[in-house]
């Protein structure tokens, strides 16, 4: 028998109303976290294979938009299509910048963005 995964559907107003996890606490935790930090600020999220970090991650995000933060879901595994993960990282916020300026500071949104293409090609020519 083959048992095929069912993606958890995510309510744009209410994601984690299909959530059985009850993970909604600590997602609050964590934005909590994130938009009091003064500082960059890198966060893991790890658990074995299955046990729903891309779903929780999706909820956030979610959670994240409805509440008016700035996001940009990256998913390494669905963009490895070359030997560096940068590029692909770069590419993806380079193509999500206008969403997440919309708040009229898209002139520092493409500072950062030019910051990182830079340090990138830096990276590429070193690898290299």
């Amino acid at each position: 028998m083959i048992l095929k995964h069912r993606e958890v559907v995510i309510v744009e107003g209410a994601p984690f109303t299909n959530d059985q996890l009850n993970r909604e606490e600590s997602a609050e935790t964590l934005t909590e976290l994130i938009t009091s930090a003064n500082d960059p600020l890198v966060i893991c999220i790890d658990a074995p294979w299955g046990q729903g970090k891309t779903t929780f991650l999706k909820m956030w995000e979610q959670h994240l938009k409805n509440s008016h933060i700035p996001t940009i879901y990256f998913n390494a595994w669905e963009n490895d299509f070359t030997d560096d993960a940068l590029v692909s990282l770069i590419g993806e916020i380079s193509s999500a910048i206008d969403d997440v300026s919309k708040n009229g500071n898209q002139s520092k949104a493409h500072e950062y963005l030019e910051k990182a293409k830079n340090i990138g090609v830096g990276l590429l020519k070193r690898s290299i």
